[in-house]
């Protein structure tokens, strides 16, 4: 039995169960958010073990054979009430599933936390192989601006967590472009927390890499002139095309995928105008389907033919 958990506006998920259909391979899907409507949920006692209900059809956890650990995240709940259940929820069938031990994730949750640390990411990257940009983090001025003049003045700054301000309006927060006349008074804001700087990649494309299970899927992404972080562009101008991955950049993938624990990751790119790849991070849980909207590449069946090889 092949286990997706998610949440129910989860269209990802939509085109893996209709991958998953096509090969006709059993599955269950569990919506972390729409447990008590779907009658989705997890069973345990301490003589029979876990199981793990759904739709009205329900299995053992011992006989989870893989499972696509997809985004079973708690969005912002008002409701206090639905908040608990919710929570409660994805406490007790994260209980359950990680006794199911015979299981195959996609990726393992706890390898996932790890994986989402930015700088290690950046550290196993450049000791796989691949081209990384320098990098600093701290709260320190003198720090920043000796870090700014050793890479030309030309300067990007990065969310490292949250890469969201709810207040007083929400909004994203994408990577900007420093100054190119800055001084140590003009670097004083890093004292606020931590802030991570990196030398600015020359681009002439960003190249998102989808990794499956041991299959790459590149896409080519161009922007407008000008874009430092195409993701601002995401409803507008862009143009996709899929992409060969360079060999060393795929052992060098591999290795990092390796290295993480992962069987999954999003890879972010800057090509550079000579062809090189520059490795920026790797999403343990990147987003997809909309490069498969985009390019007509299969990635919700490759991830589906990983999940059924068993």
């Amino acid at each position: 039995m092949i286990v997706i958990w998610t949440t129910a506006a989860d269209t990802s998920s939509d085109r893996v169960v209709s991958a998953l259909e096509r090969e006709g391979a059993t599955y269950l899907r569990l919506d972390i958010d729409a447990q008590a409507a779907d009658e989705n949920g997890v069973e345990w006692n301490s003589q029979a073990g876990g199981a793990l209900v759904s739709g009205g059809h329900r299995c053992k956890a011992s006989d989870v054979s893989a499972i696509y650990y997809r985004r079973p995240y708690v969005s912002e709940v008002t409701d206090d009430a639905r908040d608990f259940a919710t929570h409660e929820a994805l406490y007790f069938t994260r209980c359950v599933l990680l006794r199911a031990t015979s299981a195959r994730w996609m990726s393992h949750p706890s390898r996932v936390l790890e994986a989402e640390n930015k700088l290690w990411q950046l550290s196993v990257a450049e000791a796989s192989g691949m081209s990384v940009p320098r990098t600093l983090v701290s709260s320190d001025p003198r720090q920043a601006l000796d870090f700014y003049l050793l890479c030309d003045r030309d300067v990007v700054c990065k969310p490292g967590f949250a890469g969201f301000v709810r207040s007083p309006t929400p909004r994203a927060v994408y990577t900007w472009r420093l100054g190119e006349d800055l001084t140590q008074m003009d670097l004083e804001s890093v004292r606020a927390a931590p802030t991570l700087l990196q030398e600015r990649v020359e681009k002439v494309a960003d190249i998102r890499v989808t990794h499956v299970g041991g299959e790459a899927i590149a896409v080519r992404i161009r922007s407008p002139p000008g874009t430092l972080d195409w993701r601002q562009e995401i409803d507008g101008d862009l143009a996709y095309e899929l992409a060969a991955v360079p060999s060393g950049v795929a052992r060098g993938m591999s290795e990092v995928l390796r290295r993480l624990g992962l069987t999954y990751g999003a890879f972010d790119f800057a090509e550079t105008p000579d062809g090189s790849w520059v490795f920026l991070e790797v999403n343990p849980v990147g987003q997809w389907e909309w490069l498969q909207v985009e390019t007509g590449a299969d990635i919700a069946g490759a991830i589906a033919g990983w999940l059924v090889q068993g």
